[in-house]
């Protein structure tokens, strides 16, 4: 039960990539889901706050400079590459 919601919920997050898509699509799938979760944990922290302003685009701009998350500019490319034969 507890694991569909799960899936459910990555399926949504991983929608909302917008254009870090082909960054988010080269990692790896524990990556992935560490950065679900991470986010989830990111925007339960800061509904705490009275500004409140948990933006997906910074924090993901953020984690995509940082070196567990990086991507060598090659791999994205070949992300892109097999995006437009497929």
């Amino acid at each position: 039960m507890m694991a569909n919601q799960y899936q459910k919920e990555f399926q949504s997050f991983k929608k909302r990539m917008g254009k870090f898509s082909f960054w988010f699509n080269s990692l790896d799938d524990k990556r992935q889901w560490d950065l679900l979760f991470l986010w989830k944990k990111h925007k339960w922290n800061n509904s705490f706050e009275i500004d409140n302003t948990s933006s997906l685009k910074k924090f993901l701009h953020r984690k995509m400079k940082s070196p567990k998350y990086w991507v060598s500019t090659q791999k994205i490319r070949e992300q892109k590459l097999n995006n437009l034969i497929n």
